[in-house]
């Protein structure tokens, strides 16, 4: 993984090998630049609920800074979240850590990363190293161990 596009084909196809549905909205190209702002990455289903989720990625193991989520990206996150309670809305970190060692963290309360991005509290290294973690392995997370 050495990419945020590469990030979200990998959690795609992981929802997708487990029956789940899952799309990527497409990045704006060519003409298409100067559209709408797109509200996240990747929306679909998970257990009979609806997902909705904004990708980031990351080269190495450090500081996650929650600035680099845009206003509208959190915006439209919570919003879903505010209409559809039952909704899963979320941002998911993949972390290039080193070789071989490549990393798709999920935070799922978008309540507390809103919080948390408006206080300036971005998730430290160290911080990051003690939350849980999918590991990638061939293409895929094992999203059914958790």
């Amino acid at each position: 993984m050495n990419n945020e596009a590469e990030c979200c084909t990998i959690i795609k196809n992981s929802f997708i090998t487990l029956g789940q549905v899952m799309w990527k909205i497409p990045d704006p190209s060519g003409q298409y630049t100067q559209t709408i702002q797109r509200p996240f990455d990747l929306f679909g289903t998970w257990r009979g609920k609806p997902i909705y989720m904004e990708v980031k990625y990351i080269n190495k193991l450090k500081s996650f800074d929650l600035q680099r989520i845009e206003e509208h990206q959190i915006t439209s996150l919570l919003a879903l979240k505010n209409a559809l309670p039952e909704s899963i809305c979320c941002i998911a970190l993949g972390v290039k850590v080193g070789r071989g060692d490549n990393r798709i963290y999920f935070f799922t309360d978008i309540y507390d990363i809103e919080r948390r991005r408006t206080n300036k509290q971005n998730y430290k290294k160290k911080e990051l190293e003690s939350l849980p973690y999918y590991p990638i392995h061939k293409d895929l997370i094992q999203l059914e161990t958790n």
